[in-house]
């Protein structure tokens, strides 16, 4: 009998090695994808959601961050994509974004849903 306190993944057998991305449950945050440390290996699709709320993070911190690289991401299947993105901001400062985009007829552009300021490059990337 499985345990139930197994990663949800891992229950249904998505079970992801740290070269590959498992897909997404509905509703089940992703993996980590571990790519590049580099905007170059975040996908396009991630990459237009985070750029797209680098306005509306810098109003909403009432700043301006001379660095906006993103290192990590996960997603997670809703009513269309919660990304949560891990993103460089300082040489030793980042944030971590929580950036919504809809599913078409809508096509609800990438909105910034919550934001956590004051991390660091080892704190987790976790739901929030």
């Amino acid at each position: 009998m499985p345990s139930l306190r197994k990663d949800p993944q891992e229950r249904v057998g998505l079970k992801a090695s740290a070269n590959t991305t498992a897909h997404s449950l509905c509703g089940v945050p992703s993996r980590i994808d571990l790519g590049s440390a580099q905007v170059e290996g975040i996908s396009f699709k991630t990459r237009f959601a985070y750029l797209k709320v680098k306005l509306q993070l810098r109003v909403r911190v009432n700043g301006r961050y001379d660095i906006f690289r993103a290192i990590l991401y996960r997603t997670q299947v809703v009513a269309g994509t919660m990304y949560f993105i891990k993103v460089q901001v300082a040489d030793t400062e980042y944030v971590h974004l929580k950036v919504f985009v809809g599913l078409p007829p809508e096509n609800l552009y990438p909105a910034l849903v919550s934001f956590q300021t004051g991390k660091t490059r080892d704190d987790p990337l976790d739901y929030f």
